[in-house]
């Protein structure tokens, strides 16, 4: 009997000091930035891959890490100008950490190249 309750508080004792109760959950920050024809701060290109490598170097550049990035694609009634500052339709979401979102939403740039939480 001594044994299986030393045992029971021994385990008990062993999984509360392994969870680290004092540390927040941090979970990511989706983000959203609306591609323009040609006034980004990073050179377009159609291809995916590329772009989002230009993207993740743009920010990096900020000191912000994108954990994740993705494009999504125009609607079916997406309708632009010939501007630059209009927009392509693409949307680029990325996912950042809590601080990194500060930093993010605190970029000095242009309205037409600000990045939106939602």
């Amino acid at each position: 009997m001594k044994t299986s309750l030393f045992i029971l508080l021994a385990s008990v004792a062993l999984f509360l000091t392994s969870c680290k109760l004092d540390e927040p959950f941090e979970r990511d920050f989706s983000h959203y930035y609306s591609e323009t024809s040609c006034a980004n701060p990073w050179t377009l290109d159609s291809n995916n891959f590329i772009n989002h490598s230009r993207i993740v170097s743009y920010l990096a550049s900020q000191s912000i890490v994108v954990r994740d990035i993705r494009t999504l694609p125009a609607p079916d009634n997406f309708s632009t100008c010939q501007a630059c500052t209009c927009a392509s339709g693409r949307v680029i979401e990325i996912n950042v950490s809590p601080a990194d979102a500060i930093k993010l939403e605190n970029l000095s740039v242009p309205a037409h190249q600000q990045w939106k939480a939602y």
